[in-house]
């Protein structure tokens, strides 16, 4: 399996039917280079999970010149 041939985005998120996913899985097996892309998208989805929600002002001013 090439690199390329999958989604990697889609593995990472539960969007692949069964048999692409141990396609992925087997693939992730042997390629360090997928597996390290695999970890920085679950450092990036923890980091925003971690950002805490914050209200939306409900007025904004803007000043026009």
């Amino acid at each position: 399996m090439k690199c390329t041939s999958f989604d990697l985005n889609a593995f990472f998120f539960g969007e692949l039917a069964e048999d692409d996913r141990r396609g992925v899985d087997l693939h992730l097996a042997a390629c360090p280079a997928c597996r390290a892309e695999l970890e920085r998208l679950r450092i990036t989805q923890a980091s925003l999970a971690s950002i805490p929600d914050e209200e939306v002002p409900r007025r904004i001013a803007f000043v026009s010149d």
